[in-house]
């Protein structure tokens, strides 16, 4: 009878212990401000050095200095500069309004003016987006597949890790769409182009609407979910956890396996 009773309690001790290694254990938010502050910060240096080199293939600087070269004729033909701030030009005397005004018209009808401020503005988005997908390449794809379980460089100073929501090791695909479609497409270049735009006045109100909709969208999301995930967790079904605590299996047949053993045992606990 004691063996009997001694062999139900260790049955219900060990399914004990294992529902809770693989109930999910979310990462605190502090430790995730944390890591992502960091990885911000190691992914902007390295756009940065992804974007000189790529503005120097395009060539940018020569027709930035041309473009700059167009307006510095225009300013000293009609005595004008037309680097000034709204309140400056109406502090103007009407005269030199009306020059500037002039001096604005004939630029802007120029055409070779045109083509070169068009292709400022597409050499922008592409150095831009090269520069910001490749640092997004290295270090949200090649150094989480090296470190494994989704680990950036920031989660892997601070414990945190990545997995599916049925608590499965991330696979390359998963980690793959995580990134290119949820942190660089939605959540970076939506709002990196919206800027570009504001940046040479092309930007209307409902992009602007947008900008601001995104950070309000992402906050609202991590808020409203259990997981408190990000749009880049919806999209690719992953929730960030606390990677010491956190039980991670290598496969879906691994977690079925699993799931079957422990039906099994929590049956042969109820049949004492």
């Amino acid at each position: 009878m004691g063996f009997v009773i001694f062999a139900h309690f260790t049955e219900k001790h060990s399914v004990g212990e294992k529902d809770l290694a693989v109930d999910l254990q979310k990462a605190g938010i502090w430790k995730r401000a944390s890591a992502l502050l960091l990885d911000v910060i190691l992914l902007s240096i390295l756009a940065v050095g992804f974007a000189l080199l790529v503005s120097k293939i395009t060539k940018f600087d020569s027709h930035f200095d041309k473009l700059t070269s167009y307006y510095s004729t225009y300013e000293e033909q009609y005595g004008v500069a037309f680097g000034i701030t709204a309140d400056e030009f109406d502090a103007l005397p009407l005269d030199e309004q009306n020059r500037f005004n002039e001096a604005s018209d004939a630029l802007t009808s120029n055409k070779a003016v045109q083509k070169e401020f068009i292709s400022i503005v597409n050499l922008s988005k592409v150095i831009t987006s090269i520069s910001i997908l490749l640092a997004f390449i290295v270090l949200e794809i090649i150094v989480p597949l090296t470190f494994k379980n989704g680990m950036t460089v920031g989660k892997k100073i601070f414990a945190l890790g990545v997995m599916t929501k049925e608590g499965v090791r991330l696979p390359a695909f998963l980690l793959v769409a995580r990134t290119i479609l949820g942190k660089f497409t939605i959540e970076t270049m939506v709002p990196a182009f919206i800027i570009i735009n504001l940046m040479f006045s092309q930007a209307g109100m409902l992009e602007v609407i947008i900008l601001f909709a995104i950070p309000v969208i992402q906050l609202g999301i991590m808020i409203g979910t259990r997981t408190n995930a990000a749009i880049h967790d919806l999209v690719a079904g992953t929730v960030v956890i606390d990677f010491p605590s956190q039980r991670i299996f290598e496969s879906q047949q691994e977690l079925i396996k699993f799931q079957e053993e422990r039906a099994r045992e929590k049956a042969q606990a109820q049949s004492y």
